[in-house]
């Protein structure tokens, strides 16, 4: 294969290019953050390609482009985007104005194809479904929803078959009527794109930093090939068999029988790849240019511009050079060492090559040092803020390769200078199944080959302040979920000292002579508290607004004063009976075709009902289970409103009442991991403090009743994180409460609490009169030092 060399680049975006596809006479369709999509036309006399037209009609990102073949509807062809405004644009390729708009999406849609048959469209989105349109009619003639994440990659193939990528790492098959074929596991990260090699393999790129190639007829992975030290984005595959991958490393690998190079970007990330008819690759990049690379010298840039261009790519390396992961390049080993054989079958080495740092793979089988990639000391980062070193989706100051048995390949250590040594050895402990002896010795290891380093600290994200108000009125006659959590008594009751419950915006009250057990808790915490005759008169009101809204869509189903309270009665402890059934059926209704500024009502509903058994397990049980977890996600999400947000924490905290909901909160861990850890670091309203705390400490109690942990020890991170952003006396008590009930049968965890943490908790245990600090607050922290720092 011959070296691919920069032809030319094309200015015109002023954001990231994310996207990009090949027309069939070789245009370039680029999608950007900047809202919009251009297509660039090729000249035909140099390699050099025009600006043709702009797309515009989304309010937000463009994620996806691609292009519809013409046809005797669409003579000219279509050209289709999607964007994080949930819209699919369909513009006739001539036009900047969009044709149509499709609309079914209820969140990002993060991916477009064609499909094979005819004016048909396959589309991919954060909602966790896959599409199939018919563009003629406009219309969803399929939804896919066998994934549970967001569907970042959809493809036909021409044996018809659907195939779908997600972030739950998985690859489904599907009939071309949608039906459900088959499960394909492998990556061990989010599946971030797919291609199509020929008529029944694909090719699909992961996180994980590989890429894999798959049999469709057998769902065998029949080869993985790697690259990259880190994300791939995109990955695109030509007639040719020419396969090239983008991502996270500034670089850009195409393979091709067995050859494998890569070449470098000058930006950090490259978002998109996609190859020309003529085997040149085009890249979309961080930086907001589309590049065309190509292997033919005839179209390769002039001489000066290569070497403006490559010195472009070393401005933006050096920094990285410098140092890798704390070791200084001019102190690794040159190309020498790969004469010595390796250890063991998976040994990395670094190895200094002139300027650049190389990454080695000693093969036991080959009995040779293959070559992994460049090594970038800084992926995941700028200029700005190089020096980092991007892990499984997060920056680290160093990341350590550590030899823990002979014969198998080095584990990764990742670490901050802002961690305690000790927590991030017993995060590496419990992540790759090791004996606690080893606890001393990883930390030790971490402490003698780290250096010392200012950790930059973000600023936090800020959300309004306050408590909530009726977002229709204004008002505070009905405040959703305005009631506190409720505790199992033990001695005497920790939230709130008294055993009596304190409204959301009401002063805490300093205890008697409290003789409290603030941990460890052994009973789940529920939301119980609700104004049931104020949320049947708003949902009243709210039916009425609906009724006489002009642009209210049919399947809004409006319920009559009857169904209003049979549904209201589902908040009550306890009910039965066919009524209930009823009431159980309107509910499930009215959650999926409610629109999300008027459904805060029906969510307070189900946050009552799911105390109890029977709807608890109706609710939560299987695939009824499963629908319910992905219609809650999209009340989570940051563009959501913070009533929906606070509202569904409190569900999935109830959820905890019985065994179907704790086992459905617990078997989606993973996503509610994800969402603690994201709101965590953010300011919240006091009402989200509370909830999202709440939701914590119920998994804590379940963790710690099945002695897992690893998920403990997951949750102290997040409760690390979730700490300083706390400013609600109440959310703060129940956040110190989390970490008693964490850590106060388990001395590794102990020992693993951040060093901040202690600072904060010995902070909080200092009586200070003049301080606004609840008296709980301040007693809970007292017996927290004797725990953390015994």
């Amino acid at each position: 294969m011959s070296l691919y060399k920069l032809s030319t680049a094309l200015y015109g975006h002023s954001m990231d290019v994310r996207s990009l596809w090949v027309t069939p006479d070789g245009s370039i369709l680029s999608g950007s953050r900047d809202k919009t999509a251009k297509l660039w036309k090729p000249n035909g006399f140099n390699p050099n390609f025009t600006e043709s037209i702009t797309y515009k009609g989304h309010t937000n990102f463009v994620s996806c482009v691609t292009f519809i073949k013409p046809s005797s509807k669409y003579p000219t062809g279509l050209v289709v985007t999607g964007s994080n405004d949930k819209k699919i644009c369909v513009f006739d390729p001539q036009v900047p104005e969009p044709l149509f708009n499709l609309t079914e999406h209820t969140n990002t849609v993060c991916c477009v194809s064609p499909g094979a048959k005819e004016n048909s469209l396959l589309s991919g989105s954060w909602d966790t479904t896959a599409k199939v349109w018919c563009l003629e009619t406009q219309q969803c003639l399929i939804t896919i929803r066998s994934h549970e994440m967001a569907v970042w990659g959809v493809i036909q193939l021409t044996n018809g078959i659907i195939v779908t990528g997600c972030a739950d790492k998985t690859i489904k098959l599907h009939t071309e009527e949608g039906a459900f074929l088959k499960t394909l596991t492998g990556h061990t990260d989010c599946v971030r794109g797919l291609a199509i090699l020929n008529n029944t393999d694909f090719i699909s790129c992961s996180n994980d930093a590989s890429i894999k190639i798959w049999d469709s007829t057998t769902g065998k992975c029949v080869d993985t090939l790697y690259g990259h030290p880190n994300f791939i984005y995109s990955v695109a595959a030509h007639s040719s068999a020419l396969i090239t991958t983008g991502g996270e490393d500034q670089c850009v690998t195409a393979y091709h029988n067995k050859e494998q190079q890569s070449f470098l970007i000058p930006a950090q990330s490259v978002w998109a790849v996609t190859i020309l008819p003529n085997s040149d690759i085009v890249t979309g990049s961080s930086d907001g240019i589309v590049r065309v690379f190509s292997a033919n010298p005839d179209r390769q840039a002039e001489p000066t511009v290569l070497a403006q261009y490559a010195e472009d790519v070393k401005k933006l390396k050096s920094a990285n050079e410098q140092e890798i992961g704390g070791v200084k390049v001019s102190d690794l080993p040159g190309r020498e060492v790969l004469y010595e054989p390796g250890k063991s079958d998976g040994q990395v080495k670094m190895v200094r090559d002139g300027a650049m740092v190389v990454a080695y793979s000693w093969s036991e089988s080959g009995k040779e040092w293959t070559k992994l990639g460049d090594v970038m000391g800084s992926a995941g980062g700028t200029q700005e803020n190089s020096g980092t070193v991007l892990y499984e989706g997060k920056e680290y100051d160093f990341v350590f390769s550590v030899d823990i048995e002979e014969g198998k390949p080095p584990l990764k250590l990742p670490y901050n200078v802002s961690e305690d040594p000790w927590h991030a050895a017993q995060n590496f402990i419990h992540k790759n199944g090791l004996s606690q002896m080893f606890l001393e010795q990883v930390a030790n290891f971490i402490m003698t080959n780290s250096k010392s380093k200012q950790p930059a600290t973000p600023a936090p994200t800020s959300m309004e302040t306050g408590e909530f108000a009726d977002p229709l009125t204004g008002g505070n006659r009905y405040v959703p979920g305005s009631g506190i959590a409720s505790l199992p008594p033990a001695g005497g009751d920790p939230f709130t000292s008294d055993n009596s419950y304190k409204p959301a915006g009401s002063a805490l009250a300093a205890p008697a002579t409290p003789a409290v057990t603030f941990f460890p808790l052994s009973e789940f915490i529920r939301f119980d508290t609700a104004n049931l005759k104020a949320i049947q008169d708003k949902l009243k009101q709210l039916t009425d607004i609906l009724r006489n809204k002009a642009d209210i869509g049919p399947s809004v189903i409006l319920p009559s004063e009857s169904q209003l309270e049979g549904l209201v009665k589902l908040g009550e402890p306890a009910t039965g009976g066919a009524d209930q059934e009823d009431a159980l059926n309107l509910l499930k209704q009215l959650l999926e075709c409610w629109p999300a500024a008027q459904v805060f009502p029906i969510l307070d509903i189900a946050r009552l009902a799911v105390r109890q058994a029977a709807v608890n397990e109706e609710l939560c049980s299987g695939r009824t289970g499963r629908q319910l977890i992905s219609l809650l996600r999209t009340y989570l999400t940051q563009d959501a409103s913070p009533n929906n947000q606070m509202l569904t924490l409190r569900i999935l905290t109830n959820m905890f009442s019985h065994t179907h909901g704790e086992e459905l909160v617990l078997s989606h861990k993973e996503y509610i991991f994800s969402i603690l850890d994201e709101f965590s670091q953010t300011k919240l309203i006091k009402s989200m403090q509370i909830a999202l705390v709440s939701l914590l400490l119920n998994c804590v109690i379940s963790y710690r009743k099945r002695k897992d942990v690893t998920n403990l020890s997951h949750s102290l991170d997040i409760l690390t994180k979730m700490l300083p952003n706390l400013i609600e006396q109440e959310a703060l008590l129940r956040a110190l409460i989390t970490l008693g009930t964490l850590i106060s049968d388990s001395p590794s965890l102990r020992k693993a609490v951040h060093s901040g943490v202690r600072d904060l908790i010995l902070k909080l245990s200092e009586h200070d009169p003049s301080s606004d600090t609840d008296s709980r607050v301040n007693q809970c922290a007292l017996k927290l030092v004797d725990l953390v720092l015994a």
